[in-house]
């Protein structure tokens, strides 16, 4: 088949609802309260009470005895909503924290056994090397 370009070519019919149709004059804003990366999740205490707490993702880590309670989407099941946001940030601290948590390993049998047999990590796994 040979393509060439012509002036008779017609648009196509869902040009409508491409982007390249839309006009915009500037990125969109994020939520004012994007702006200060905190969060307004609800924490429930060793008590079993639920209260709100605006927190940032540093924070979980300081929290003692307390769940964050992260709110899933019932459609496609992913963390929504600012508890969402927060397990986002928080996941992200995580994964650059190489000592907590080495994913730069392409087989776990090459994983350092004095890093495996540390007491402070809870495994439930034991693999045999």
């Amino acid at each position: 088949m040979v393509y060439t370009d012509s002036d008779d070519t017609q648009p196509p019919k869902d040009s409508q609802f491409l982007e390249t149709q839309l006009i915009f004059s500037c990125p969109p804003q994020f939520a004012p309260e994007c702006n200060t990366f905190k969060w307004k999740v609800k924490i429930r205490d060793a008590n079993g009470k639920i209260q709100e707490q605006t927190l940032i993702a540093k924070q979980v880590w300081k929290l003692q005895n307390c769940k964050v309670i992260v709110h899933f989407d019932e459609d496609c099941g992913q963390p929504d909503e600012d508890s969402g946001g927060l397990l986002g940030s928080w996941l992200g601290q995580l994964s650059n924290d190489v000592n907590s948590l080495p994913i730069d390993y392409a087989d776990r049998r090459v994983f350092a056994p004095h890093r495996k047999d540390k007491p402070n990590v809870e495994r439930t796994h034991k693999y045999k090397n």
